[in-house]
């Protein structure tokens, strides 16, 4: 059984995206980002401060993972929704070497961008509205007789 994993956090380096083979001779990819996830306790002055906080390794595979790819950077806000996995590992060299690092992977089913830090955005046009004609708006856009600033009363 898997473990479910919704968390928000930053982007610590700008996110990579890596080809992988598949078997048909294709190719996949995988985006891979490292995010630390904040945790924030009250202190006794009221306060709030990050004490508990982690950092996990977040993988995303497929189409959605390009277009993250390109959207993201170091210090993004986003909130992971997937499972959780081990991800430990034994040290090969420096000062820790022979000891059991422990890390965790997130393997992502959604990353959603927070709007947090974000100047604006630009919508790419939908293929519907490419194809469609001026007729065809036209036709399915309110008469002018039709006010879109109408008012809608709200009864208390």
């Amino acid at each position: 059984m898997q473990n479910v994993f919704a968390h928000e956090g930053n982007l610590g380096k700008d996110p990579e995206i890596i080809d992988v083979p598949k078997d048909d001779g294709g190719v996949t990819k995988k985006l891979k980002l490292s995010v630390r996830f904040p945790y924030s306790v009250k202190q006794s002055n009221g306060q709030f401060e990050d004490t508990k906080g982690f950092w996990a390794t977040v993988e995303m595979w497929g189409r959605q993972s390009e277009t993250l790819y390109r959207l993201l950077q170091k210090g993004a806000r986003v909130f992971v929704m997937g499972s959780i996995q081990d991800n430990s590992f034994v040290a090969t060299k420096g000062e820790r070497e022979g000891q059991t690092i422990p890390g965790m992977l997130v393997n992502a089913q959604n990353i959603a961008l927070s709007p947090l830090g974000i100047e604006s955005i630009a919508y790419a046009s939908r293929q519907s509205d490419v194809s469609n004609t001026s007729e065809n708006k036209q036709a399915n856009s309110p008469s002018q007789d039709e006010s879109a600033d109408e008012e809608i009363p709200f009864e208390d």
